[in-house]
């Protein structure tokens, strides 16, 4: 994988692209909320995100029937580039335009549904630029730089504005979108799949969520995939202050700190991941288990403890369990789907995992403020463990899929 051009291309392009897109919220919320005065304006901004994105991932599989994956990458980040570009535009004009917010929420909800189509895409040309023993180390060095760049993103997002303004901000912003779009120009696709398309539109909207049900072993891990985001509201920084406020007596200082521990935790993880890359491509299932039983174990302590340093500890040592979980089932899905269906799958559980995290931000949200924040803490770990108790099915079924392979070959 070290000679692959086409992967480290997208792996420099997705990083450039998640930077920036950190820049971009962080400038346009702060933007918006400086020129109207008014919270509830700047909340909208990732709430037309949500949606956006979620619509994107609905009719995505009508561009899979017709364009190869590399064009559609290509044609979502040069898109959302030239659109950042207007936007950019407009900032530097503030004050010479009249309805400046509604023009701007529109943009960002064009770019955003733009923006829908990117990850399902690069999760499905992974299998196609990379060796099936190799799918483990690019899964894990795809989800570490998304880390980093989230972290970066909004840590040294703050500080540049403290000495920029919103506009210079975005402006660096279209440098990073520009240079992710021209990185999808060198990436070579080495699969010899052809785009088909289907008969009807509705048949390439429902595809993808039909594979996901005919395949067990996709619908298992699916199925763990939409319980843990059905509790990831929990990790929302406004949930993790009420904690620190609340049960660890704390301030703003903690709250950073405790946010911070969780992403480092990630990130570390991620390079360790990389070292065992063998291991975990060979026992995969297990990785997957023991990565769930690390969150049901951490998450459990978590909602109990009341020492600072503890809950640091706890959080930090959560990020790594989070990461070989994620990285194994991404590697899962992949290895259980063709390359023909696997855009479709990818599309689908996309939606889904955004669609209900939107719900999990709200539920978690309502929960700590009726019944205390220590419960969300305690019915997530419920979920961890609906999803742990559906491990051996899957181990099973993965089991019986190389049976079968190894009689068939």
């Amino acid at each position: 994988m070290k000679r692959n051009r086409s992967f480290h291309c997208l792996w420099v392009g997705q990083t450039m692209a998640n930077l920036g897109d950190s820049f971009f919220i962080l400038a346009m919320v702060t933007l918006i909320y400086q020129m109207t005065g008014l919270t509830l304006v700047a909340a909208l901004f990732p709430l037309f995100r949500v949606i956006a994105v979620s619509m994107s991932g609905t009719v995505a599989p009508l561009l899979f029937g017709r364009f190869h994956l590399q064009r559609i990458l290509f044609m979502s980040q040069a898109s959302q580039t030239v659109l950042l570009a207007v936007v950019v535009i407009l900032v530097f004009l503030h004050g010479k335009i009249e309805g400046m917010i509604p023009l701007l929420l529109v943009l960002t909800f064009v770019i955003s549904f733009l923006d829908g189509w990117t990850t399902p895409t690069r999760n499905a040309l992974v299998p196609r630029l990379v060796e099936d023993g190799e799918l483990v180390e690019a899964n894990s060095l795809l989800s570490t730089m998304d880390q980093i760049a989230l972290l970066t993103g909004w840590s040294v997002g703050g500080g540049i504005l403290s000495v920029m303004s919103e506009a210079e901000l975005l402006s660096l912003t279209w440098i990073l979108f520009a240079v992710s779009t021209i990185s999808t120009l060198f990436i070579k696709d080495r699969s010899k799949v052809e785009s088909k398309r289907s008969s009807g539109r509705w048949n390439q909207i429902k595809c993808g969520w039909v594979n996901i049900w005919n395949s067990p072993a996709v619908r298992i891990v699916t199925a763990i995939d939409l319980l843990i985001v059905l509790g990831a509201g929990i990790w929302t920084g406004a949930v993790i202050l009420v904690f620190v406020n609340q049960v660890l007596h704390k301030g703003a200082f903690w709250w950073g700190i405790i946010n911070s521990g969780y992403f480092a935790g990630t990130m570390v993880a991620g390079f360790v991941i990389l070292s065992i890359s063998k291991w975990v491509s060979k026992h995969i299932v297990a990785s997957m288990a023991i990565g769930l039983t690390g969150m049901v174990l951490f998450t459990f302590s978590f909602s109990f403890t009341t020492l600072p340093w503890l809950a640091l500890t706890l959080i930090t040592l959560l990020g790594p369990m989070f990461q070989i979980r994620r990285v194994a089932q991404q590697t899962i899905l992949q290895r259980n789907t063709t390359n023909e269906t696997y855009p479709e799958i990818a599309s689908a559980h996309y939606t889904m995992l955004n669609i209900l995290y939107a719900v999990s931000v709200l539920l978690m949200g309502y929960v700590t403020d009726v019944l205390g924040v220590r419960y969300v803490y305690w019915i997530t770990t419920v979920f961890y463990i609906l999803c742990l108790m559906l491990i051996p099915k899957l181990h099973r079924l993965i089991n019986s899929q190389a049976q079968s392979s190894k009689v068939s070959g």
